[in-house]
């Protein structure tokens, strides 16, 4: 299971005890703490060393910045540190950032906002007013820029700590509520239904059984399904096995013939693969016992169970034998 990667950014001589405890922090939670001195960022030869930082901020899932009185080494970004532009690049990633602050320096800051007209004017706690200048500029984001003020690092633990306990807690809200979504769009579906019903019953259609059979299958939890597994984004009907195939097909996976590794779900199931991609095979599954005897589609309503159509991928060498591997 792949595990959050949370990119550690700050000047390094200044801060790397602090580093250091973020960093146990984070592997006590579970996750990847990425920091270069750990050599945990994959350098190569074509660019310059903070490119790769850059690159592997990208594969991260959150950036702790901690800003300290050290400005640090000259990015290729002119007037920037490599630090502040690790910052700005998770920043223009939309990527997931907490922003803290030695006290010192923050309260500094407000003394610089005064005095930033001034001419030669030493700092005690920056040793170069470019830290204050790129705090003007985090300070204006509109958004994405929560800032905090620390002394210690258990106090930047502690509020991680709660910070993704809350996140947590808030995801677990959002797969309820996503739950309690589905629940009331299968609703609206089946009274969309019944109001049709009513119609025709209203109406004394002569070919009410017709009627409502096809009313059904427009309706069918099935479309609904296939749409969710193949991301289609237009709408999805048809009446029998040979009119999905079709649609199966254009969408690029065709029907398997009874051969490996499909075999063994040749007697409940449709199953249609898709080799385009080189290492896997992604394959779909359909339940027949969604088609009578002569193919047809049968008439049903409420929610099509998850194994009835299932999109997995299947790795190619799984069924290899020991005489087929290459070494």
């Amino acid at each position: 299971m792949a595990k959050p990667k949370i990119f550690i950014s700050s000047t390094f001589y200044d801060l790397k005890h602090v580093r250091e405890d973020i960093s146990h922090f984070v592997k006590e939670q579970g996750y990847d703490p990425i920091l270069f001195e750990k050599g945990e960022i994959p350098y190569g030869r074509n660019e310059r060393p903070e490119e790769y930082c850059y690159v592997e901020i990208n594969n991260s899932d959150i950036l702790v910045s901690i800003i300290g009185g050290r400005y640090g080494t000259d990015s290729s970004d002119i007037g920037y540190s490599i630090t502040q532009k690790e910052l700005k690049s998770a920043l223009e990633q939309n990527k997931q950032v907490y922003i803290f602050i030695e006290k010192n320096v923050l309260a500094e800051y407000e003394t610089y906002k005064i005095n930033k007209d001034v001419e030669g004017i030493q700092f005690r706690h920056a040793d170069d007013r470019k830290v204050y200048e790129f705090l003007d500029e985090i300070y204006q984001l509109p958004r994405n820029n929560p800032i905090f003020g620390f002394e210690s690092s258990q106090e930047i633990i502690k509020f991680l700590r709660d910070q993704w306990a809350g996140l947590f807690q808030r995801l677990l809200k959002n797969e309820e509520d996503t739950s309690q979504i589905e629940i009331i769009k299968s609703l609206k579906g089946t009274v969309s239904t019944l109001k049709d019903m009513i119609n025709i019953i209203t109406e004394k259609s002569e070919n009410q059984g017709a009627a409502f059979n096809e009313i059904i299958l427009f309706n069918h939890p099935l479309f609904a399904r296939i749409k969710e597994v193949l991301n289609i984004n237009y709408r999805v009907s048809f009446l029998d096995y040979t009119e999905m195939e079709q649609l199966f097909l254009a969408r690029q996976f065709k029907l398997s013939v009874n051969q490996d590794p499909f075999a063994e779900f040749a007697n409940e199931y449709y199953v249609f693969f898709n080799n385009l991609n080189k290492s896997n095979d992604i394959y779909i599954k359909v339940s027949k016992d969604l088609f009578d005897e002569n193919k047809k589609l049968k008439p049903q309503q409420g929610v099509i169970e998850k194994n009835c159509v299932i999109r997995e991928e299947l790795i190619k060498v799984l069924n290899f034998s020991d005489d087929d591997l290459p070494f």
